[in-house]
């Protein structure tokens, strides 16, 4: 997730400078990269509440919702 931030905020600088000085800056990500920036892969064999212990819940309403879903 940082290097997803990280990687968004060198394109808007990037963009800053294109827009600031007039200069066409390289490239610095490929087509490629920008569409895994967008794209959220949930891996549901993962899932951490798969493997979470309910038993550690103190608050009893939040006991019934995380059960109920």
């Amino acid at each position: 997730m940082e290097e997803k931030i990280y990687k968004r905020q060198i394109t808007k600088q990037a963009m800053f400078h294109c827009v600031v000085d007039s200069k066409q800056l390289a490239r610095h990500f490929t087509y490629g990269e920008l569409s895994q920036l967008y794209q959220f892969d949930f891996d549901i064999e993962n899932d951490p509440m798969d493997t979470y212990d309910i038993n550690r819940i103190q608050d009893k309403l939040l006991r019934h919702l995380i059960n109920d879903h």
